[in-house]
């Protein structure tokens, strides 16, 4: 049998007995093997959530800049940009990308806004003429060929595909 010593007196105390016997204290349980292991997942996750490496947000928005290709650059009207904030839910959330203006007047880009969880929904296509808007959600079966249709530009052939 081990001893233990007794934490009031200074005693040494069986492992097994229910009290000191000479103070009557009773003996400090050591933790379970359960708890300490909960205690090193825990420690370990925290350890893995502080020391992640999360990527730089300039560098990613950097990445996705090269990474698009370039498309003729024109102004697009305050007008259309106009018609597509009046056609959004959070209008002031709206983030503009690889925006240009086609053939007969017709503006093309991407748009990126929140939803009504206020989180944003990602890039997707627009067409408008500022009285009309299209937007590549899933809802129009033929958005793909509107845009070739509208957006594809004669000099170099090419457009925003998916």
């Amino acid at each position: 049998m081990a001893l233990q010593k007794c934490v009031a007196c200074g005693n040494g105390v069986s492992a097994n007995a229910k009290a000191c016997p000479q103070c009557g204290e009773p003996p400090k349980k050591p933790p379970s093997r359960i708890f300490l292991a909960l205690i090193a997942f825990v420690g370990i996750g925290v350890a893995m959530t502080v020391f992640q490496g999360r990527p730089d947000p300039a560098a990613v928005e950097r990445a996705a800049a090269a990474a698009a290709p370039a498309y003729p650059r024109a102004e697009i009207s305050t007008a259309a940009r106009a018609h597509v904030r009046a056609n959004s839910k959070d209008p002031d959330s709206l983030q503009f990308r690889n925006e240009f203006t086609a053939k007969a007047g017709t503006h093309c880009g991407e748009v990126n806004g929140k939803n009504s969880f206020g989180g944003y929904t990602g890039y997707k296509r627009f067409i408008t003429n500022e009285r009309t808007l299209l937007l590549d959600d899933g809802a129009l079966p033929k958005f793909s060929q509107a845009w070739q249709e509208n957006c594809l530009t004669r000099s170099n052939g090419s457009a925003i595909d998916p």
